[in-house]
């Protein structure tokens, strides 16, 4: 799977509902003894819906945390 979250804009709405729910999940990560810093980046693909999967991997078996933009909260950037 390739990331492609460097090829799309959020709208202004999915980027707010995003970082809520990165505020959210930092509280509970902390408790279960994961450092923010240890966290990987973000990366996205594409689901079979068109909606844009925000993603990252925990550490130590923890698994992963998603979160799904809508495809009308997504575009790709203007290639020109």
């Amino acid at each position: 799977m390739q990331d492609i979250l460097h090829l799309v804009d959020l709208t202004e709405e999915a980027t707010l509902a995003y970082l809520g729910f990165a505020r959210d999940f930092s509280a509970r990560l902390v408790a279960l003894g994961i450092n923010p810093a240890d966290i990987t980046d973000e990366q996205a693909y594409m689901d079979d819906n068109g909606g844009l999967v925000v993603y990252v991997d925990l550490p130590d078996g923890h698994g992963r945390l998603e979160f799904t933009v809508p495809p009308s909260d997504w575009a790709w950037h203007n290639r020109n």
